[in-house]
């Protein structure tokens, strides 16, 4: 069986009943892999916009014995797609503007499953999502390699996606330890920000709202 790595595990974990699913920026395949040996899906798109990823895929379906299962796309995003071909799209380990750009250019993604998960500019595209009409019904905090992320479940106008909070995080975040070191690292962040305006005579006031944002949240624990 194949081992994920963190970030990946939640995200194939926080699927729901996943089927068909695209797996865009698919690197070797062990996503999509994954999902078809533990996760019941039936048939996985595995997509990246260079050949390389797509060749390592093939190589680790053969390994599987998955070939029958899996079809290995060079495309830019999901762009060849429809949404016809799948119920659950996977979107991990890009930044979130990226995954915003990818994601303005198939509007029929507003009616499947989404599982994004993005390195950096979590907060943009959160705003993304809530500006066009999609919602976050599940968001958890993952740590990997030294470094934490979140991993979201997307769905068309379910759930709320930060506006009041910011864009900073969901109101649907689950209140986990990770969770909560998630918040005192952003909160550690804009303080730091704050004091380097600060220093250089420069207006806070948009940093000083953040860290209320985030005092407000942290306090829970």
């Amino acid at each position: 069986m194949i081992t994920l790595s963190p970030r990946l595990k939640t995200a194939a974990d926080m699927s729901i009943d996943a089927k068909r699913i695209i797996d865009v920026g698919c690197d070797h395949g062990y996503l999509s892999a994954y999902m078809l040996m533990a996760r019941n899906a039936q048939f996985a798109y595995a997509c990246d916009i260079n050949q390389g990823p797509l060749d390592n895929a093939a190589k680790t379906a053969a390994i599987y014995d998955l070939a029958d299962r899996m079809e290995f796309r060079l495309c830019n995003g999901l762009e060849p797609f429809c949404g016809d071909e799948c119920d659950t799209v996977f979107i991990c380990g890009m930044g979130g503007e990226l995954i915003a750009d990818i994601l303005s250019r198939a509007t029929w993604t507003i009616g499947k499953t989404l599982i994004l998960q993005p390195m950096t500019r979590s907060e943009k595209l959160r705003e993304f999502l809530s500006r066009n009409g999609y919602g976050i019904e599940c968001e958890r905090a993952v740590e990997d390699d030294g470094r934490l992320y979140s991993v979201m479940r997307v769905r068309g106008s379910i759930g709320d996606c930060g506006k009041n909070n910011g864009y900073l995080y969901s109101q649907n975040f689950i209140k986990d330890e990770f969770y909560y070191r998630y918040i005192g690292k952003l909160l550690q962040k804009y303080r730091d920000i704050y004091e380097a305006k600060l220093n250089s005579n420069k207006n806070v006031s948009e940093e000083q709202r953040i860290i209320n944002i985030l005092e407000d949240a942290y306090a829970y624990r």
